[in-house]
C-alpha cells in the first residue's frame, strides 16, 4: 500500500508539469500571431491624366494624402507573413495642359490589400527592423472637374506591388510602436496612367 501511494503521488506532479508545457506552447503559438493599426500620410508622382484613344498626356499635382488601415500577420523568429488593407484620400489641385491655366479639382480615394514576406533583424534589446516585399490589389476611384464644366469619374481595380521597411521600437515587453515606409507602383486607369505611390505610417501594438 505504501508503496502505490508513492507511486500515485508522483504521477501526479509530472502531469501537472505537462499540462504546464501544454499550456505556456499554447500561450507561446498565440503570441506570435499579431493585429497592427496604422495611420499616415501618402504622397503620389508621375501621376498623369491622359485623353483616351489618343497619346496625350498631362501632368497632375496632387496634395499629401490621408492614410489608414490595419496589419495583420503571423511571425516566426527570424520570418514573417502580414496582409495589409489601407484606405487613403487626397486632393488633385492642378493641371498643366502646356498653355492657359484652367481649373481643374478632383478627389482620389484608393482602398487597398497586399499580402507580404519579410524578415527582421534585430538591433539591440529595444529595436527590430522589418524589410518586406509583397503583392496585391488596388480599387481607384477618381473624380475631377476640369474647366468647371468636364466632370468625369474613373474608377477600377488594378495590381500594385510594393516594398516595404519598418523600424519597432519596445518600450515594454507587451508594447511595440513601429514607423513605416511603403513604396507601391498603382496601375493605370482609363483617364490616369501608372504611378509611384508613397506611404509613411506610425504603427502600435499592445498584447495583452
Amino acid at each position: 500500500m505504501v508503496n502505490e501511494n508513492l507511486i500515485q503521488e508522483n504521477q501526479k506532479p509530472k502531469k501537472l508539469e505537462i499540462l504546464d508545457e501544454n499550456l505556456q506552447i499554447s500561450s507561446e503559438k498565440i503570441s506570435e500571431a499579431y493585429f497592427m493599426p496604422f495611420i499616415g500620410f501618402s504622397k503620389a508622382n508621375r501621376l498623369k491624366w491622359k485623353v483616351p484613344s489618343t497619346n496625350s498626356k498631362f501632368d497632375v499635382e496632387q496634395s499629401s494624402g490621408f492614410v489608414a488601415g490595419a496589419e495583420m500577420g503571423y511571425q516566426w523568429d527570424f520570418f514573417f507573413t502580414s496582409l495589409v488593407f489601407h484606405y487613403s484620400q487626397s486632393k488633385l489641385d492642378s493641371i498643366d495642359l502646356g498653355g492657359p491655366v484652367i481649373s481643374f479639382v478632383g478627389k482620389e480615394h484608393l482602398f487597398g490589400g497586399a499580402i507580404s514576406e519579410g524578415f527582421s533583424l534585430s538591433l539591440g534589446e529595444k529595436w527590430s527592423i522589418s524589410p518586406s516585399v509583397g503583392i496585391g490589389f488596388m480599387f481607384q476611384d477618381y473624380s475631377a472637374l476640369l474647366a468647371g464644366t468636364f466632370d468625369h469619374n474613373d474608377f477600377d481595380f488594378t495590381t500594385t506591388y510594393n516594398f516595404s521597411t519598418s523600424i519597432s521600437f519596445y518600450p515594454k515587453d507587451n508594447l511595440l510602436i513601429g514607423l513605416g515606409y511603403t513604396y507601391m507602383r498603382v496601375g493605370e486607369l482609363d483617364y490616369y496612367t501608372s504611378r509611384d505611390l508613397h506611404v509613411f505610417r506610425l504603427s502600435c501594438y499592445l498584447e495583452i
